[in-house]
């Protein structure tokens, strides 16, 4: 748990407005990759949506073109494609190939995933993150009881850094970047 400790304490310290929706896509995109997306992807409708939200990309300077998000999955900011490091072209199949690739939804990945959850509360115990003890635990409950699924970034991330990414695997972003 201590180098998934790492990512969740890294992303606050970067993103220090998160709240428990952002802790959760978090710990969503790193347990199950990014197949919630879309259930039936097609390249085309990836790389249509990369063009889409282009026209709308805002960048933030606390956000890296590339970090880690753990299990070996990585958020690709679109300013990569400002930059010229890769095209939207190569993002999208990047995307789309991680997407294709991302682990079956099992037993020990739902284990993995809600044992995170519950970690952030003890991270919140140790006052690494500060939040209320009592707020977490409920708000892991109320997760859960709901079901595990996808969710957006709260209104107050999206407002302070303004997230437009794709989530990639590792072994498929190096083929495009040098990303270790």
């Amino acid at each position: 748990m201590k180098k998934k400790e790492g990512v969740l304490l890294e992303h606050f310290s970067r993103y220090p407005k998160m709240i428990f929706d952002d802790f959760i896509k978090l710990i969503y995109q790193n347990s199950f990759g990014p197949k919630h997306m879309d259930s039936n992807p097609s390249l085309e409708s990836v790389r249509n949506y990369i063009h889409e939200e282009l026209e709308d990309f805002e960048d933030y300077s606390g956000t890296h073109q590339v970090e880690s998000i753990g299990n070996d999955y990585y958020r690709v900011s679109l300013s990569v494609i400002h930059s010229q490091l890769m095209t939207s072209q190569e993002l999208a199949e990047a995307f789309y190939q991680s997407m294709i690739e991302s682990p079956i939804v099992d037993d020990d990945s739902i284990r993995d995933f809600t044992s995170q959850l519950k970690y952030i509360c003890e991270l919140v115990s140790r006052e690494e993150i500060g939040f209320d003890k009592n707020q977490c635990e409920q708000w892991v409950e109320n997760y859960l009881d709901n079901g595990i699924r996808p969710i957006k970034h709260s209104e107050v991330y999206r407002e302070n850094y303004h997230p437009h990414y794709r989530v990639v695997h590792k072994s498929i972003l190096m083929n495009y970047l040098d990303v270790i």
